[in-house]
């Protein structure tokens, strides 16, 4: 998850700057795809077009240290597109190729920021998740209205959303112990920490949320999976920037 977390911050910082500079049309919809390595990205792309005859442009992004991104630009309708491509770089993953993830195909600048962050995200899970392109795809759905994701992140979570050490400790601790059965000894070991330190976290973090653990437990795992997908700081630099 550290892996991942440092791939998305590197990204956030990185979307004005693409953003600027990709000639993004308002009413086109864009699948961006993140991978280890620019020429895998690129082959994935042009095999999934040759195939599904898509008339479509690759246009090239940009890098961060540990990742390339490009981008399809799919006109004004996307159709099934994305389930396609999902598809497709999935089984590429499985077969052992580069770690690859595709974004939602969303319309215009906003819709390509969250599309990066996703497939960012994705590449960075390393096929190591069977249930990673769900959560994908419940946190594009969220995400698409930035400004109300943000809301409803702060209404659940309140400070563990805050971009802290304690705050991100918190967070693991708390999508562990939900998506562990609330098994203690499970989080305990998934951790590597004794029981009651997890006991002890957990009375912490009960504390400081401002919706009830019992009873909130949906809520809370969306709003903790938003966070995860796109990273800290993403909602806020998404909501706070207008389309370019």
């Amino acid at each position: 998850m550290v892996a991942a977390t440092l791939c998305q911050s590197e990204w956030l910082r990185s979307l004005s700057a693409i953003c600027r500079a990709f000639a993004v049309h308002p009413d086109h919809h864009y699948i961006a795809v993140v991978g280890d390595r620019s020429g895998a990205c690129e082959d994935v792309l042009r095999s999934w077009l040759s195939r599904q005859g898509e008339e479509a442009h690759i246009c090239r992004l940009g890098a961060t240290a540990s990742q390339t991104a490009l981008a399809i630009d799919l006109g004004r309708t996307s159709g099934d597109a994305e389930t396609r491509l999902w598809g497709d770089v999935a089984r590429s993953v499985s077969a052992g190729g580069a770690a690859l993830g595709a974004g939602p195909a969303l319309p215009g600048h906003q819709g390509l920021r969250i599309s990066v962050l996703v497939a960012g995200w994705l590449a960075g899970q390393a096929a190591t998740r069977a249930d990673s392109w769900r959560i994908a795809a419940l946190v594009s759905s969220l995400a698409q209205d930035p400004a109300r994701a943000r809301s409803f992140v702060h209404a659940v979570l309140g400070p563990l959303a805050e971009d802290s050490a304690a705050a991100s400790q918190d967070r693991q601790t708390l999508a562990a112990y939900l998506t562990a059965g609330r098994s203690l000894r499970h989080v305990a070991e998934q951790q590597h920490v004794h029981r009651n330190t997890v006991v002890y976290r957990l009375h912490r973090l009960t504390e400081r949320l401002p919706v009830p653990l019992d009873g909130a437990e949906v809520d809370l795992v969306c709003a903790l999976r938003v966070m995860e997908v796109l990273g800290v700081g993403a909602l806020d630099e998404l909501a706070s920037h207008p389309p370019c």
